[in-house]
Parts: C-alpha cells; sequence; structure tokens
C-alpha cells in the first residue's frame, strides 16, 4: 500500500481544500458492472443503504490500492466503512441543487436539533462516479476549503469546482465540505455512490508518505478563506504533535476582548480566526471562555467550543466539570468538546461514563459518540457502553455500538448480549449491528 498512500503536499491540499481525486483507470469493466448492477437495483426501487450489497462490484473499486491508501493517509489504517451509504441520481434535465453541508440537522426519532460541525477529519464521504462524468452531466460541485465555515457568502459558493472525470473517478471530501449537484443538461442521467468512512481510533503518526523535512508556512492560498491556525491545528492532529500556544507580543486583557468581538462576527472567517486564536492562548484564555461558555449570546456560544477544541490540555478540567452543569446545552457540548479533543482527555471518562445516564438524549448521545473517538482508551466504559444498547434514543444505541467496535474491533462479535441489537426497531441502527457484528464476506 505504500506506493498509493498520499505525500505531505497531497495532504497538505485535503487540508486546505477538503478534497482529494483519486483516479481508477484501470478497472474498465468494473465500473461498467457497477452502472449495470445499479441500475438492476433501482428495477426495485431505490436501494439506498444496500446499494453495496445490490452492487456487490463496488467491492473492487474500494478494495483497490489506490483507494485503500488515500483511505488509510487520511484515516489511519483501520478505517472502516460505514453502513450509511446512497447512490444519487441526477436525471437528464435536472436544475441542480443547493449547497449544503451532509447532516445539517439531525431529525430522527423524534430528534431535530443541529449538532456541531467538527474541523478534524474523522469522517471522510467518498463520491464515486462508475461512468464519465463531465460538466454537462451535472456533476457534483464542492467549495474548496468550505469545511470549517458554517455558512456561505454569494462570493464563497462562487468558488465552487465541478468534481468531473472519467468512469473510475473517485473524490474524497472532508464531510462537512460544502457541496451540491449541478444543473444536469444533457440527455443522459448521472449516477453518483456516496460512501461513508470513518477513523477507529485517534492518528499516533503518519499514515502517509511523510517526509520528516516537511515544515509548511501555512501561507494565503488563492481563492480560499484563510485560516492558518485552523490548517496549523489539522496538520498537527494528523501528526500526532503537541499545539504550541502561542507568544502574543501585546496586553492579553485587549487582545482577547478584541477577539471576543471578532467571534460575534457575521464573516465566518474573521470568527473562525478569533476562535482558534483564543484556544491558542490555553490557560490564559480559559476563564473567560468558560464564563462565555456558559452564559453568552448564541452567536458567540456555538463558537466556544470550536476555540476550547483549539486550547487542548487547558480546557479538559473545566469541560469535565461542566458534564455536571444542569444546563443540557452545556453538558451535551461539554461531552462533543472532550471527544474531538481526543484521547488526551481521557481523564474524564468516569464523568463520561456517568453522562452515558443523563436525562437529556443528547447528552447521553454525545457521550457515547465520545468513547468511540477513544476507542481502547474507553475500555473501562465497556459495561456501560453495553448497558445503554437498549437506550430509547436511536442515535444513542447506534454511537454506543460503534464505542464498543472501536475498542476491540476484532472481539464485538464475541461480546454476550448483542442479539437483541441485530433485530433493532430502528432500520439504521439495526443495519448497522448486522455489518459491524457480521460483517458480509
Amino acid at each position: 500500500m505504500n506506493a498509493h498512500l498520499l505525500t505531505d503536499r497531497e495532504l497538505l491540499r485535503f487540508i486546505t481544500h477538503g478534497y482529494h481525486l483519486i483516479k481508477l483507470k484501470d478497472l474498465p469493466e468494473v465500473h461498467k458492472e457497477v452502472c449495470r448492477q445499479t441500475a438492476r437495483a433501482f428495477d426495485r426501487g431505490n436501494p439506498f443503504d444496500r446499494i453495496w450489497n445490490a452492487a456487490p462490484a463496488l467491492r473492487d473499486v474500494f478494495e483497490h490500492p489506490i483507494t485503500r491508501g488515500a483511505l488509510a493517509s487520511l484515516l489511519g489504517p483501520d478505517y472502516k466503512m460505514y453502513s450509511h451509504r446512497h447512490c444519487h441520481i441526477c436525471p437528464a434535465g435536472h436544475d441542480g441543487g443547493k449547497s449544503h453541508q451532509d447532516g445539517t440537522e439531525r431529525n430522527f426519532a423524534g430528534w431535530h436539533r443541529p449538532w456541531r460541525r467538527h474541523f478534524r477529519a474523522r469522517t471522510v464521504m467518498a463520491i464515486y462516479y462508475p461512468h464519465k462524468v463531465s460538466i454537462e452531466n451535472g456533476p457534483t460541485a464542492v467549495i474548496p476549503g468550505s469545511q470549517y465555515l458554517h455558512a456561505l457568502t454569494v462570493e464563497d459558493e462562487d468558488r465552487e469546482v465541478p468534481v468531473c472525470g472519467k468512469a473510475g473517478t473517485i473524490a474524497l471530501v472532508h464531510f462537512d465540505i460544502w457541496h451540491r449537484a449541478t444543473a444536469n443538461i444533457s440527455d443522459q442521467d448521472r449516477v453518483m455512490m456516496k460512501f461513508l468512512f470513518k477513523r477507529t481510533s485517534e492518528p499516533a503518526g503518519p499514515t502517509w508518505q511523510a517526509d520528516a523535512s516537511c515544515n509548511p508556512d501555512f501561507s494565503p492560498i488563492d481563492q480560499l478563506p484563510y485560516l492558518p491556525l485552523v490548517w496549523e491545528d489539522m496538520w498537527r492532529w494528523h501528526k500526532n504533535t503537541p499545539w504550541t500556544v502561542m507568544d502574543y507580543d501585546m496586553n492579553l486583557a485587549d487582545l482577547t476582548k478584541r477577539l471576543f468581538e471578532d467571534m460575534a462576527s457575521q464573516n465566518e472567517v474573521t470568527a473562525v480566526n478569533a476562535a482558534y486564536t483564543l484556544g491558542c492562548l490555553g490557560p490564559t484564555g480559559i476563564s473567560e471562555l468558560m464564563d462565555k461558555f456558559y452564559d453568552s449570546p448564541q452567536t458567540i456560544r456555538e463558537r466556544i467550543p470550536v476555540a476550547l477544541s483549539a486550547t487542548g490540555a487547558a480546557a479538559i478540567g473545566p469541560l469535565t466539570r461542566s458534564l455536571d452543569h444542569a444546563d443540557p446545552w452545556v453538558r451535551a457540548s461539554a461531552a462533543d468538546t472532550l471527544g474531538d479533543i481526543g484521547i488526551a482527555s481521557e481523564a474524564a471518562l468516569p464523568a463520561l461514563r456517568k453522562s452515558l445516564q443523563d436525562k437529556d438524549p443528547w447528552v447521553r448521545h454525545n457521550a457515547a459518540e465520545t468513547l468511540g473517538i477513544w476507542g481502547r482508551a474507553a475500555m473501562p466504559a465497556k459495561d456501560d457502553l453495553i448497558g445503554v444498547l437498549s437506550d430509547e434514543e436511536p442515535f444513542v444505541r447506534f454511537n454506543a455500538l460503534t464505542a464498543l467496535y472501536n475498542m476491540s474491533p476484532g472481539n464485538l462479535p464475541s461480546i454476550s448480549g448483542l442479539e437483541p441489537i441485530l433485530q433493532d426497531p430502528n432500520a439504521k441502527v439495526r443495519r448497522h449491528a448486522n455489518e459491524l457484528i457480521e460483517p458480509a464476506a
């Protein structure tokens, strides 16, 4: 696989632009067979998640060394394809769609809540064309660098790039990148397959063709929002190298006052850069960040976790104590942010185990998700997670099962008490369980 791992330059481009293109030119017959199998599957209606089994030729596409090398570079060699998949048919004459981020809101089992975007690429979406797609066919378009933005300007939308290419073109994109289907002005339907891949463990070091001498300067890039601290944090996270708190040669009280004002800006780039700069102050800014976390206008409050993630170690203690806060938004956000920081926050494990029993389902959801991010480091919570496999909320069960898998992928089928979730009343949970516990051949 080493020959197909990404280079430093390719990884850095993924961090800044949010996507990486690969082209599988040596599988022409496989791509044709995917088209044939997909057409047969749609004779019985859209197969949705079941497209993986309805078009088995897809296995040759995603087991290809080039595909596996790129995914391993971004997600680690133990990445996992998730059970959520979709085949999008853009019919001839389709007007195209609006730019969006996948999962803008959760509307599932009675929930209808937004959730926080995460800059660290623990989830990558693959956009695959089994046939040639030109600009006339209505290709998917992505907006470079938009994965770090909560909203778009007209100028951002004007920067979109259509993903075109021959059969076998795959765009690996950051899950939160803004994208859309463009207008199909041809007389042929356009087929696009979407697959999700996730990390099962945190970075322990480079998993690409890393050159020890590579020292990027994160200078501005034409046509991209300039987010140098974000880019550096993503680079360091992938490499598992420590973040160095910055030394500012000015009055910190004046600096933090200005940064909190900037963090409320309607300009997304200004707000994100301010949040990351506050995070880089480390222990210096943590007290005021936590005060704002507990009580501030929504425009600032929802950006505080971005700063707390960038703060890292200094935020772990205050966030852990926040798991007992009276406000469920604070508890849920604290659980989520501890996960985004990663296994450095594993000292919060006893408190997160308690959070699995929180009365608020979003807190339980985030606590289980964080334990899944920690993977093996969360092993003491194994029995707690087994206990919430019967939680009333489907996504809590989903996340608990994921966490159990990430703790010890090969041992999941041997855990007693998992039989009921194989028959879960929710189709998404049931399918996820069957793929993790009894993976298809």
